[in-house]
């Protein structure tokens, strides 16, 4: 190969080199312009996440029966003697018992290991 085809050659080569960077950069604004449309939307759905959480709290059955004890000042121990005053408690083993409260109204009991652990109306 003579030095004028070499010279052809390379310019041939330059020319395809500079298509190729000219590809590569469109294509690297591309993955940019993704990039950041991807980052704006974790963004957004963080955001989302945030105020759902911000916004719904939940309060535990606990917690509403230590703020009835602690804040509101209502005699837990009274209520937990009511139950118990039950003389069919004596001899409940594990199960379900319907029963009438003084006042008429109609509840369950759900015993477990010497326990009530429900009361379901």
């Amino acid at each position: 190969m003579d030095r004028s085809q070499r010279i052809i050659e390379l310019k041939n080569l330059i020319n395809k080199a500079q298509i190729d960077l000219i590809y590569a950069e469109s294509q690297l604004l591309k993955a940019k312009s993704l990039k950041m449309e991807v980052e704006n939307n974790i963004s957004k759905y963080k955001d989302e996440q945030r105020a759902l959480r911000e916004s719904h709290i939940d309060v535990s059955d606990h917690a509403i029966v230590q703020f009835i004890k602690r804040v509101a000042d209502i005699d837990i121990d009274s209520i937990k003697k009511e139950i118990l005053q039950c003389e069919e408690l004596k001899s409940m083993l594990d199960g379900k018992y319907d029963m009438t409260h003084d006042s008429g109204k109609k509840y369950t009991l759900l015993v477990k290991n010497n326990v009530v652990v429900t009361i379901t109306v």
